[in-house]
């Protein structure tokens, strides 16, 4: 009888593992949720704040007291305004050309009704003068832009002499009379004043105000067309 063999053993074999199953992170997915959410209101608040923008008119260059306004002088921007600011649209450059700069006016201001004057520009003997004054020196609370002024030349009190007893001593020396043009109070507490008057009175308010002797005081219009008048 031939030789019986053996069969050679089973070749093992490893079970294979299944491959696990990965969950999602919740966390992760919660944060692209938001992402995309912040992104779309951030979208809407854009574009509702460039809808809100509108076109104004600002000062395309400095334009000084007293000067007319020139078309060349304004320009157009887009901007949201701020509540409560008083803006001017391109509608209304056309009447705003030939208008007096009230006070100065620096480039890429915005412009607003209230820094112009549509009165008729200075006659060949006007001048207006600008000066900075002690509170004293002029009524705070009373003056605006129009209100009629006289011009005082009030010495300095010599060294040694009584103090006057009036507000107005009797060595005052009327000027003459005009308009305020403009009026502001400087950081110092001073007040800056601009005053629009025949050319004789405001060169002697001119020099008035550098020797410190100017006094404003108010007057009446009627008071200011009478001494006009004669």
């Amino acid at each position: 009888m031939g030789e019986v063999r053996a069969a050679p053993p089973a070749a093992r074999v490893d079970a294979g593992h299944a491959g696990a199953v990965r969950q999602r992170n919740p966390g992760w997915l919660l944060a692209g949720v938001l992402l995309v959410l912040v992104s779309a209101i951030a979208g809407v608040l854009l574009f509702s704040s460039a809808d809100d923008r509108h076109d104004v008119l600002v000062a395309a260059g400095d334009i000084e007291i007293g000067q007319p306004v020139e078309r060349a002088q304004l320009r157009v921007v887009q901007m949201s305004p701020a509540d409560g600011v008083d803006t001017m649209s391109p509608d209304d450059a056309a009447a705003l050309v030939g208008q007096i700069a009230v006070g100065r006016v620096p480039a890429g201001t915005v412009l607003n009704p209230a820094m112009f004057d549509s009165s008729p520009p200075l006659a060949a003997d006007e001048m207006v003068f600008g000066a900075a004054l002690a509170p004293g020196a002029a009524p705070i609370s009373s003056v605006s832009i129009g209100s009629p002024v006289r011009l005082l030349s009030v010495p300095h009190a010599v060294a040694g002499a009584a103090p006057a007893s009036s507000a107005a001593p009797a060595a005052a020396a009327t000027l003459g009379d005009g308009v305020v043009w403009a009026y502001e109070t400087l950081g110092s507490g001073n007040v800056w004043v601009s005053v629009r008057t025949t050319t004789d009175v405001g060169l002697a308010a001119s020099k008035a105000a550098q020797d410190d002797e100017l006094r404003i005081v108010l007057v009446g219009a009627a008071d200011v067309e009478e001494t006009a008048g004669g």
